[in-house]
């Protein structure tokens, strides 16, 4: 079982964990709400900005404490599926623009 596929291939109540990558970034632009998605826009991962979900790199912590997040305000990103490699607590993500490293910390 991974996030991202049918879950009708499984039996109602079935249960497993799941590891989910993901990413303190900060919101640029419009306002966020938890589960929009959104995309990186640096190579650092540190900046997010809304997307369409065909575009996006992940989402807003859908179990954010707030309504809305703003410009310079710092989210949880959870990373799409598919977008990581080497996952463990330590990973590299790489999108369609090449993006790769994920060591980007206190990027402003």
């Amino acid at each position: 079982m991974k996030l991202g596929e049918d879950a009708i291939n499984y039996a109602s109540g079935t249960k497993d964990a799941v590891h989910v990558p993901v990413v303190v970034a900060y919101v640029n632009g419009s306002p966020l709400k938890p589960g929009d998605s959104v995309r990186f826009t640096d190579n650092g991962f540190c900046e997010v900005i809304a997307s369409n979900v065909e575009d996006r790199h992940g989402i807003v912590d859908p179990f954010a404490p707030e309504s809305e997040y703003g410009d310079n305000d710092l989210v949880f990103v959870l990373v799409k599926p598919g977008l990581t490699q080497n996952l463990r607590h330590e990973y590299d993500i790489i999108t369609d623009e090449g993006y790769y490293d994920s060591d980007c910390v206190n990027c402003n």
